[in-house]
C-alpha cells in the first residue's frame, strides 16, 4: 500500500502523464475529430483508421482515455497537495511565533498551495469537460435548419461569406445563424454562447456534391465523404467527382477495409437511387458543444492566478 501511494503521488507519474497528455491533445488537434468512419478510412487507410479509433483519436476530447488521463493527474495532484497542506496548517496553528505574523505573511507561505488547488479544481473540471461533453457537429448548406438534441433548439444558417481585405485578399469567414430565435454570428476563433450551447465555427467553403433521385422524384445531395450502405453490408461512400460528371465511390466493406472503386455516371443508379447532376455547394460548418465542466475550470484557473500573484508579491517584498 506504501509503495502504491507513492507511486501515485510521485513527480514522475505526474510528468509522464502530462506528456501523454500533450502529445495525444497534439495529434488530436490534427486528426479530424467526430467523423464517420469510411471518412477515416478514406483519409488515413483501413490500418489507420483502426489504429486511430484504438488510441482513441478519432473524438480525444470527450473520450474516456481523456477522463483517464485527467482524472490521474488529479489524484496525483491530491495525493501531493492535500496531506502536505493539512500538516502545514496544523503546525501553522500549534506555533505561536506562525500567529503573530502579519496575514500577508502568513498568505504568502500558502502561495504554492494555492496554485496546486487551483491546478487540481482545473482538472476536476477538465474531467467534467470530458464525460459531460456534448458536442454536435454540424456540415450543411445555407438556408437548412437542423435541430439541436435533446433540447430541440433549432438552428438556422442564415447566410455565410468571405471577409476581404482592401486588397481583396480573404482574411475572415463568417456564419449567421439562427439560434432559437436569436440572430448570432460565428467566425474563426470567436466562438459565441447562446441557449446552452457554445458554437465554434470551423469550416466554409464550395464542396463538390452529387444529387440522387428516388423513385416518386424526390432529391438527395450527396458530398464527399457520405454514401450509402449495400443490403450485404457494403459501404459506397463518395470519394470525389470528375470535370466530366463521373462520381467515383470508394467501395468499403464491413470490416472497414476499401475493397475496390465504382464510377457512376450521371441517368446511371446507385441502389434504389437514379444519379441525377454534379455540382458544388457551399457548406456551412460549426459545432454545438456545452458541459458542466466550465465552471471548475474558471474558478481554478481563478485559484492559479491568486496563487501567483501572491507569490509575485512574496519575491517582490524578497528582493525588490
Amino acid at each position: 500500500m506504501v509503495r502504491l501511494y507513492r507511486f501515485l503521488s510521485s513527480v514522475r507519474l505526474f510528468l509522464v502523464l502530462l506528456t501523454l497528455l500533450i502529445v495525444w491533445s497534439m495529434v488530436a488537434t490534427i486528426v479530424p475529430q467526430g467523423l464517420e468512419e469510411g471518412a477515416y478510412v478514406q483519409r488515413y487507410g483501413a490500418g489507420g483508421a483502426t489504429l486511430l479509433g484504438v488510441l482513441g483519436l478519432t473524438s480525444f476530447f470527450g473520450s474516456v482515455l481523456l477522463a483517464a488521463l485527467l482524472g490521474l493527474m488529479e489524484l496525483n495532484l491530491i495525493l501531493c497537495t492535500v496531506p502536505r497542506l493539512i500538516r502545514r496548517v496544523r503546525g501553522d496553528l500549534h506555533r505561536r511565533a506562525e500567529l503573530r505574523r502579519s496575514p500577508l505573511d502568513r498568505l504568502e507561505t500558502y502561495a504554492a498551495d494555492i496554485i496546486h488547488l487551483g491546478l487540481i479544481i482545473v482538472l476536476a473540471g477538465g474531467v467534467l469537460l470530458s464525460v459531460t461533453r456534448e458536442q454536435q457537429e454540424v456540415l450543411v448548406p445555407t438556408g437548412t435548419s437542423v435541430t439541436l438534441a435533446p433540447d430541440g433548439i433549432e438552428v438556422t444558417v442564415v447566410d455565410s461569406r468571405e471577409v476581404r481585405n482592401e486588397n481583396g485578399t480573404v482574411i475572415d469567414w463568417t456564419i449567421d445563424l439562427l439560434v432559437d430565435g436569436t440572430p448570432v454570428t460565428l467566425a474563426i476563433n470567436d466562438p459565441v454562447e447562446v441557449a446552452g450551447f457554445r458554437f465554434h465555427f470551423f469550416h466554409w467553403g464550395q464542396e463538390p456534391m452529387i444529387t440522387l433521385a428516388d423513385a416518386g422524384g424526390d432529391s438527395y445531395s450527396m458530398h464527399i465523404g457520405e454514401g450509402l450502405r449495400s443490403p450485404d453490408g457494403r459501404a459506397f461512400v463518395l470519394a470525389g467527382v470528375s470535370a466530366s460528371g463521373e462520381a467515383l465511390f470508394q467501395i468499403i466493406d464491413e470490416a472497414g477495409r476499401t475493397v475496390g472503386d465504382w464510377e457512376l455516371s450521371p441517368g446511371e443508379r446507385l441502389g434504389q437511387l437514379q444519379y441525377v447532376s454534379a455540382g458544388r455547394e457551399v457548406l456551412n460548418g460549426f459545432t454545438a458543444s456545452r458541459s458542466t465542466g466550465r465552471i471548475p475550470v474558471t474558478v481554478g484557473l481563478g485559484l492559479i492566478i491568486v496563487g501567483m500573484g501572491i507569490y509575485g508579491i512574496k519575491m517582490w517584498r524578497k528582493y525588490g
